[in-house]
């Protein structure tokens, strides 16, 4: 009895387990906007807007020199029966088929979404640094990582 007692009080007090929050999508509007990233084929774009409630669309593009745009990815972050989804459908991978990475750790200004059945990127990671500066970075899903790439976005301030 006295265990089901202990039980109770620390469903009662600690309800959520670990030192997350719970996850609300609006604490993400700091993505919303276009982020920019200088690069020698031209500039990548990453824009980011909130469809509804429970997800935000994006878009990855490359602007090129002559104006031309290349689109690279479309991206959907969801939050589906109390899970976080990452989904990104990219233009030359997986028969354009979107991949789901879950969301495993978050933060008010971060957070990172996993899928170890893929073959690479194992893991996806955004960080705000400051408020317009965003780094992303995909890698292998090790500790320490041995494949990755970093990507470096700069806001695009709405003139």
């Amino acid at each position: 009895m006295k265990i089901f007692i202990a039980f109770v009080y620390l469903l009662i007090f600690f309800p959520e387990s670990g030192n997350q929050q719970p996850f609300k999508l609006h604490s993400f509007k700091w993505m919303i906007g276009e982020w920019h990233l200088k690069t020698k084929k031209g500039q990548m774009v990453e824009s980011w807007e909130l469809k509804n409630d429970s997800t935000f669309i994006g878009k990855s593009f490359m602007l090129k020199a002559d104006g031309s745009k290349h689109i690279l990815e479309n991206i959907e972050l969801v939050y589906r029966m109390n899970e976080v989804f990452y989904i990104p459908s990219v233009e030359n991978q997986n028969n354009r088929q979107p991949v789901k990475f879950k969301l495993l750790n978050y933060k008010a200004n971060s957070f990172a979404a996993v899928n170890n059945e893929h073959d690479y990127p194992k893991r996806i990671s955004y960080r705000l640094i400051g408020k317009d500066s965003l780094h992303a970075k995909i890698d292998d899903g090790r500790d320490a990582p041995v494949k990755f790439s970093n990507f470096h976005f700069t806001r695009k301030n709405k003139s």
